[in-house]
């Protein structure tokens, strides 16, 4: 069986609002993306003030490592995910017609640039995890949705300027079980946030099924 969480081809670094984020070639991810107002912005620039705090106390007790940039990363997610469900700003998302050309702007590049695993999309973000495709950068399939579904989501609802926030939320996942870990949120993460019978989410039960449909 291929190990598809054999991260020895190439790599670079994204820099994100603060955090420099890995990305591996083949890279299987578990993103979260929101909207410009899913946040107040007061309460957002405290966390990131937050993590630029914590940051460079490691850096000065000189203990800033991938490790612990990566916990650090992943408490400024927590908080952020414990304000995404409390229903701010537009809820753009919760409109089918807003909602289905995000999902079809996911499926468009499937089994091309990359393998979507799963994915839900909320009032206010999405939730996905996929696996890279070989040459194709977790950045630049981000960029392409967020200005592909930025422009076609302002023209239907007549507003103008960003829609997304200019950064993500990443994790690169390590083995199985993170990856089953983060699958788990995805599903449930509309019940958790009062979301009966929510239709915008899907799984791909076949990701990854056949080796020779991982070739570059």
């Amino acid at each position: 069986m291929k190990n598809y969480f054999d991260y020895s081809g190439p790599q670079r670094f994204r820099r994100g609002e603060s955090l420099p984020h890995l990305e591996v070639d083949g890279g299987i991810y578990f993103v979260t993306i929101c909207l410009q107002d899913s946040i107040p912005k007061k309460q957002l620039a405290r966390f990131k003030a937050e993590r630029e705090e914590e940051l460079e106390r490691l850096k000065k007790q000189k203990k800033l490592t991938s490790k612990t940039r990566q916990l650090v990363d992943d408490g400024y997610f927590e908080k952020v995910d414990g304000v995404l469900d409390q229903g701010h700003g537009s809820m753009l998302l919760q409109r089918d017609d807003v909602a289905q050309i995000v999902a079809d702007a996911f499926e468009y590049f499937h089994r091309d640039r990359y393998d979507l695993d799963m994915w839900s999309i909320m009032g206010s973000h999405a939730h996905l995890t996929l696996q890279t495709r070989r040459g194709h950068w977790l950045s630049d399939i981000m960029h392409s949705w967020k200005s592909f579904t930025g422009n076609e989501i302002n023209k239907l609802v007549g507003r103008e300027g960003k829609l997304w926030q200019a950064d993500f939320y990443d994790r690169l996942l390590r083995s199985e079980e993170e990856l089953a870990e983060k699958r788990k949120y995805v599903w449930r993460n509309p019940e958790a946030a009062g979301f009966k019978e929510w239709k915008w989410r899907r799984q791909y039960p076949d990701r990854w099924s056949k080796d020779e449909e991982k070739a570059s």
